[in-house]
């Protein structure tokens, strides 16, 4: 695990609940929600319950439905496509069928196909942002990023008012942006900073758009947008870390040993069951590591611009 993935576990974990809350993401009867792992009675006995039932009653096509539920929960996508497509046939109304195809396909990794079925479920239902979301995934599969960028703006917009659109709408606008490169880059700040607007400073859309500063050049604005979310923490040794690394980049590395050193500070204040941790021990390793990097660094400076020793006859 990188010494990045090690202070982005540390940030997402460090900051109030209320502040990661991802909000309810379901809306309408067309997504029921996912199949969840159920531990009684297990997966294959419901999927023979509900074979017995379609056997005794082949023609309700909310049996189909509810099987290929089961199907997909454990990944047999050819097996939970059949029962969808069979629920379909049976009840042309039973939108959730349709839009359950392209959720499938898209997963089973068939991207191509699941935009096509997306397409044409959102031909009945173009503010189904679930459905928008899903497609623009799959576009974003078929390196179509600017596409893909429209398709989870209008999943934002589809959301707007009553339930906010999930952070994962303005995460995957703000990448598809991201991907498609050039002044698009902009854009996707752009992105995160109407999420933060309409939900909050919420950490992973702010740690996303630290992430585009920095890609930008912007190392204050990054800063800035670190000691916002920082100051909400009660732990900083996450922080002092990542905002050392962010110092680091800025050429400012005097500062940037002074964060590192606050860090390992704040480890050794942890609780000993907390500095025991196998990410806060790596996050004190990296930090070590980085302060002896510094120094070697320094070194080398204050040896390259020594003037050169007198020599007898000069």
């Amino acid at each position: 695990m990188s010494s990045r993935t090690h202070i982005r576990a540390l940030l997402e974990a460090s900051v109030p609940r209320f502040l990661s809350v991802t909000a309810l993401a379901g809306s309408l009867v067309l997504l029921a929600p996912a199949p969840q792992a159920w531990a009684h009675p297990p997966v294959e006995d419901q999927i023979a319950e509900l074979s017995a039932a379609i056997f005794h009653d082949p023609a309700i096509a909310e049996l189909y439905l509810r099987r290929g539920d089961l199907h997909r929960a454990t990944g047999s996508w050819p097996a939970a496509l059949r029962d969808y497509r069979r629920s379909r046939r049976l009840d042309p109304q039973l939108h959730a069928a349709s839009f359950r195809i392209g959720q499938t396909l898209l997963q089973a990794g068939h991207p191509r196909r699941a935009a096509h079925a997306l397409v044409s479920f959102l031909r009945s239902h173009p503010r189904h942002d679930q459905a928008l979301s899903l497609h623009g995934q799959a576009l974003m599969q078929m390196g179509r990023h600017l596409e893909a960028a429209q398709q989870f703006a209008l999943a934002v917009r589809a959301r707007s008012g009553p339930g906010d659109p999930p952070p994962d709408h303005y995460l995957r606008w703000s990448s598809a942006l991201e991907a498609a490169g050039g002044r698009h880059v902009r854009a996707a700040l752009d992105a995160l900073d109407s999420g933060i607007s309409s939900l909050g400073p919420l950490v992973t859309l702010q740690l996303a758009a630290i992430d585009l500063e920095l890609k930008l050049g912007r190392h204050g604005a990054a800063l800035d947008r670190l000691a916002l979310v920082a100051s909400r923490s009660e732990r900083q040794e996450s922080w002092r870390a990542r905002r050392a690394e962010i110092l680091v980049k800025a050429g400012r590395r005097c500062e940037a040993r002074r964060e590192y050193e606050a860090a390992l500070d704040a480890i050794a204040s942890l609780p000993a069951h907390h500095r025991a941790t196998p990410v806060i021990r790596a996050l004190e390793d990296d930090s070590r590591a980085a302060i002896a990097g510094l120094c070697r660094d320094a070194e080398g400076v204050e040896a390259a611009t020594a003037a050169p020793p007198r020599q007898a006859g000069w």
